[in-house]
């Protein structure tokens, strides 16, 4: 934490007076400096126990890989965000995830999972009525217009298609994907669990709750 701002203590307003700068540093090309705000950020809203605050400034510190062109990292950052947004239903945030999740596969590469990807969060931005924000689509849009120009155009819009289909849970299990002996769940195919711990996939997680619920 800086020196000159300790003196006004822990406080959720100076956490978030680090996510407003980290984001602000990231706008005006400067991702270097704004990670290393955002991480203050982010320790700061750890310590406060907010964790959809502190998924929020992870989402940032992606925005900030993602334009410094790490892109392996940037999609661990996303999923480790979205996730968090998911767990805790918040849907603007579930739609920032997955806007960030097909950006990093427009950077990559991959049109399918962009254009799926960024159907999906189209499709749970309808559901809050809520746009995203300029300051998110000045990082994302760029990688999208650019890879929706090279693609094919009808399996861009075919694949955007299948993304608005999709119900937001769906859409995070789709850009979560969870493979390997780790996933209690994974070889069954139904999601399933025996232990209500043993899986942390939201989407199994939701599944597991709502089953022992009834």
């Amino acid at each position: 934490m800086p020196g000159d701002l300790s003196p006004l203590g822990l406080s959720w307003q100076l956490a978030t007076s680090h996510l407003n700068l980290g984001t602000a540093l990231v706008l005006n090309g400067n991702p270097e400096a704004a990670e290393v705000i955002l991480e203050e950020g982010l320790d700061l809203y750890r310590q406060l126990g907010d964790d959809i605050f502190a998924a929020r400034v992870t989402h940032g510190i992606a925005h900030a890989a993602l334009t410094r062109n790490e892109i392996e990292r940037a999609e661990g950052l996303a999923r480790s965000s979205l996730a968090v947004f998911a767990e805790q239903g918040e849907r603007q945030g579930v739609a920032q995830g997955l806007e960030a999740l097909a950006a990093v596969a427009a950077a990559g590469g991959d049109a399918d999972r962009a254009a799926t990807l960024g159907g999906a969060a189209a499709a749970v931005r309808e559901t809050i009525a809520a746009r995203a924000a300029p300051f998110e689509l000045a990082v994302t849009a760029p990688f999208m217009e650019r890879m929706e120009t090279a693609a094919d155009a009808e399996q861009w819009h075919r694949a955007w298609e299948i993304g608005l289909a999709m119900g937001a849970d769906a859409a995070v299990a789709h850009a979560l994907p969870v493979v390997g002996a780790n996933h209690a769940c994974a070889a069954r195919g139904d999601g399933q669990l025996p232990d209500a711990h043993a899986c942390l996939h939201p989407l199994c997680r939701s599944r597991t709750v709502a089953r022992l619920a009834k």
